[in-house]
């Protein structure tokens, strides 16, 4: 479901409040928030903050609670892991507690919620670390019986081969050693976990179109660790990188050497030049055309690390100096297999301003309008059907200028030409040799026709939509995670459900001997929290549709002036018609029937009214 506008805490609350309303549409509502982490923390501030409120002089305040207690049931259910690891926080922690110890009903689900946090974390609950969660659990039910299990289906494999990866980077970063002649023991090890990281990076199955957003989102921010900790052991010393070029070159050679299949020049030319016309690939095909002079398959995970990015400089700058080429990332390069990226349209936008970055130091200068593109072509099943978010990324490179030679550095001439598939750093000598050919009369590298580097404009794309592991991406979340927040409390709209209102309730003052006062009607609440009465109450719903998109409350209210309501009337937009539907809730069915049938057919701004009886 795609989201009209950015979700805050009150569109928070009217979501939840519409699923006490229908049940119906919980699944639905559930949907919609775990479309990012940071719509679950919204939710999950809601439920602290209503969980935390002292609700004793309501004589129904406990079955409030119980429906906030229920509904969390139902998002462990359907959302798991992910939404299960965000209870680690200590506000909701602190509310789960206080509910344990307040009464019988909500210990019982208090406990419901252990009992299914346990078996969604129990695949790898020590890797997880929800150390503060198993605490509080601990000390709440010191005879808690934890279990253990499998991985029981596809994303949980997925997290625990992220998890074992992630867990031997920290394990050959902490235990490297720095004395005596320990520096090759420790190259080794370094390598050794290297290659397990490639291997992760290049899996075609790590993240699956079947997944949630949310669970795109958990698995992506254990690959940003992992990248951290690549990036960690990628610095610790330059023989790493030169390690790793002698590792690729020589596995080059070796494929080259295993080949068994000749194509003439000829014909190898024209499976290029159809390679080139292709508008998207087909998941773990296998592509014929081997890497050599203009072809280069790469595997990246994006981000980049430090290596892959100067591994693209050099790459790029070879094209440039000889007679242009192609890049293609989301191909293996060991065995020419589409496995594709996984990218959002956020993580397409950063890629191609890192690749074009990655130009600024080139001399002579170059402007990626002229010489660079970058194409996003997408990976298909085996029905011809685009995956969501799955793309192989073109990066198309002109041929340079006929009498220029092209070095990734300004400050000292370092270029590089393509041979035999691999990028080779000019000596001094050849260099000179080049450029006395270039600019000798007709000399230089052979012209290639400008219309060779036409190529056509990718398939549409299918868009996935979670929040990915790009560190600017991260930072960015962060931003507006901390912008929604002041938002909230800046707000002038006090009638929404939030921790400043939370206070008011907690704090509100009491006249006379709170043991001879009455109990309040949860009715008395609704000014200050604007939430539904308990589904316990009897109501009788009915829902109106044709309002238009930006109805306002006042708009309902005025609708309804003469009659009472068990609620405040919830708006629904839909954007896709572009209209909204309200949920109207009456104590009396007479009442309501009389109220609705007055309304139905009725105009609100050239939209006519009409009636719907919900089943309640």
């Amino acid at each position: 479901t795609k989201m009209s506008d950015p979700i805050t805490i009150p569109k928070v609350n009217n979501l939840l409040s519409t699923a006490f309303i229908d049940p119906s549409t919980s699944i639905e509502i559930i949907s919609r928030l775990s479309l990012k982490a940071k719509y679950i923390e919204l939710t999950l501030k809601i439920f602290a903050d209503t969980l935390a409120l002292n609700l004793a002089e309501y004589e129904d305040g406990i079955d409030y609670k119980i429906q906030y207690l229920d509904l969390l049931i139902k998002f462990i259910n359907f959302l798991g892991v992910p939404f299960a690891y965000q209870l680690n926080e200590p506000e909701i922690l602190n509310a789960l507690s206080s509910c344990y110890n307040e009464h019988p009903e909500l210990k019982k689900r208090v406990n419901t919620i252990f009992n299914l946090v346990d078996q969604a974390i129990s695949f790898d609950k020590d890797g997880l670390e929800m150390n503060e969660y198993v605490k509080l659990v601990n000390k709440l039910e010191p005879d808690f019986k934890w279990t253990s299990r499998k991985p029981k289906n596809d994303f949980e494999n997925s997290i625990l081969r992220a998890q074992d990866v992630l867990r031997l980077g920290l394990l050959t970063n902490s235990t490297l050693t720095f004395q005596g002649d320990a520096k090759k023991e420790n190259i080794a090890k370094i390598l050794a976990c290297l290659d397990k990281i490639k291997a992760l990076k290049d899996s075609a199955d790590l993240f699956r179109s079947e997944y949630l957003p949310i669970e795109y989102e958990f698995l992506s921010d254990i690959m940003l660790k992992i990248c951290e900790v690549e990036n960690s052991l990628l610095k610790y010393s330059k023989d790493i990188q030169k390690e790793l070029e002698a590792q690729e070159e020589q596995k080059h050679r070796d494929r080259i050497e295993r080949s068994v299949i000749t194509i003439p020049r000829k014909k190898m030319e024209a499976l290029e030049q159809e390679l080139h016309l292709r508008t998207y690939f087909t998941l773990n095909e296998i592509l014929i055309p081997d890497e050599g002079e203009r072809i280069e398959y790469k595997s990246y995970y994006y981000p980049f690390n430090e290596i892959l990015e100067k591994t693209l400089q050099k790459t790029i700058c070879s094209f440039l100096n000889q007679k242009g080429g192609r890049i293609y990332l989301g191909v293996r390069d060991d065995d020419k297999k589409v496995t594709g990226l996984v990218l959002t349209p956020k993580d397409r936008d950063s890629l191609k301003l890192d690749v074009y970055r990655l130009l600024n130091d080139f001399y002579p200068t170059i402007s990626h309008e002229d010489l660079i593109k970058v194409y996003f072509l997408p990976v298909c099943d085996e029905n011809k059907k685009a995956i969501p978010g799955r793309v192989v990324v073109k990066i198309l490179v002109k041929q340079g200028d006929q009498d220029k030679i092209y070095s990734v550095m300004k400050r000292s001439l370092k270029c590089f030409m393509r041979k035999d598939g691999f990028c080779k750093v000019l000596e001094a000598d050849q260099i000179i040799s080049i450029l006395k050919k270039k600019w000798s009369p007709g000399g230089g590298e052979d012209r290639v026709n400008p219309k060779e580097f036409d190529d056509p404009k990718p398939e549409n794309l299918i868009d996935l939509k979670f929040v990915s592991a790009g560190k600017k991406l991260m930072k960015e979340r962060e931003e507006e995670k901390v912008d929604s927040v002041q938002k909230a409390q800046n707000s002038p709209n006090k009638g929404k459900l939030d921790h400043q209102d939370s206070q008011k309730v907690q704090k509100s003052p009491k006249q006379g001997d709170s043991n001879q006062q009455p109990k309040k009607k949860m009715n008395d609440l609704l000014d200050i929290l604007q939430i539904n009465v308990p589904r316990n109450r009897e109501t009788h719903g009915f829902k109106l549709t044709g309002l238009p998109y930006d109805t306002t409350l006042e708009e309902l209210n005025a609708l309804f002036k003469d009659y009472k309501l068990a609620a405040i009337p919830k708006v629904i937009q839909t954007q896709a018609t572009n209209d909204a539907h309200a949920f109207i809730n009456f104590y009396e069915m007479d009442q309501g029937v009389m109220a609705m049938s007055e309304i139905d057919g009725k105009k609100l701004r050239n939209h006519t009214l009409k009636m719907c009886v919900q089943k309640k």
